[in-house]
């Protein structure tokens, strides 16, 4: 699959954008593949989640009966919502967040290159720093707590942040770097506990496969417009970015 994405590109003369063009039909089309999303679903399933995830307007109604799942899974509507509404385009967005920090940061993408072993630490890396939108959890108390000198008293909203967490200097030195070798990394982009995503090892193995390839392919990957240009997406509660402009 993302070989015949990239040798559809292949050809391209001007600026891509890695967003649209590479990152979101790959993550959908691995996503939906696991799942067993019917290829004539599929635009439905894309549809219904970018409703879901705007941040403004109400939201769409669903239409379970227009989902199906292939019988040999076991898996109904219900498991179906979940991976679409919480996977294709979290992975779309680490994946082009993934592709922007080796870009920013040459040196270590130097040295991926020269060491291509450390791709699962790079990826690791990348999950810690693209956690994308907001990240907010909300939490309600269910006991007073003291927090330091704050009283968290039952039944109060608290909101956590795992983009603050992943960035906590006293558990990450240096922590605002991009170091593709962080070792230990005990980032909390997949959440934690019982929260944490069932889809992490899928997400995890996929990153590998796209970073590693798309630079294997594109050894002159370049950004086409200045990194400040770069904007995040905030429309979208999953965050991201509006686009990911490139020239090889």
């Amino acid at each position: 699959m993302l070989d015949s994405i990239l040798d559809g590109l292949s050809d391209r003369t001007g600026p891509t954008d890695l967003c649209a063009e590479l990152a979101a039909p790959f993550a959908a089309r691995m996503v939906f593949d696991v799942v067993g999303v019917r290829e004539e679903d599929r635009p439905l399933c894309l549809h219904r989640s970018h409703l879901l995830r705007v941040s403004e307007g109400p939201p769409p109604v669903l239409d379970p009966a227009r989902i199906r799942v292939m019988a040999d899974t076991g898996q109904d509507e219900a498991t179906l919502a979940f991976f679409d509404v919480t996977e294709h385009e979290t992975l779309a967005a680490r994946i082009a967040y993934g592709l922007l920090f080796l870009l920013a940061y040459p040196d270590q993408l130097c040295r991926l290159q020269r060491t291509p072993a450390l791709i699962s630490s790079a990826v690791e890396e990348i999950l810690r720093l693209a956690v994308p939108g907001g990240s907010w959890i909300p939490r309600y108390a269910r006991e007073d707590i003291e927090f330091g000198p704050i009283l968290i008293e039952r039944g109060d909203l608290v909101v956590f942040s795992l983009q603050s967490a992943n960035r906590d200097e006293g558990v990450f030195p240096d922590a605002n770097r991009f170091l593709i070798d962080r070792s230990p990394n005990q980032h909390i982009g997949f959440g934690y506990g019982k929260y944490h995503c069932l889809a992490a090892h899928l997400s995890r193995m996929l990153l590998r496969t796209a970073i590693s390839t798309v630079f294997s392919r594109m050894p002159g990957l370049r950004l086409a417009v200045p990194l400040d240009r770069i904007e995040v997406d905030q429309t979208q509660v999953t965050g991201g970015l509006n686009a990911l402009p490139v020239v090889w």
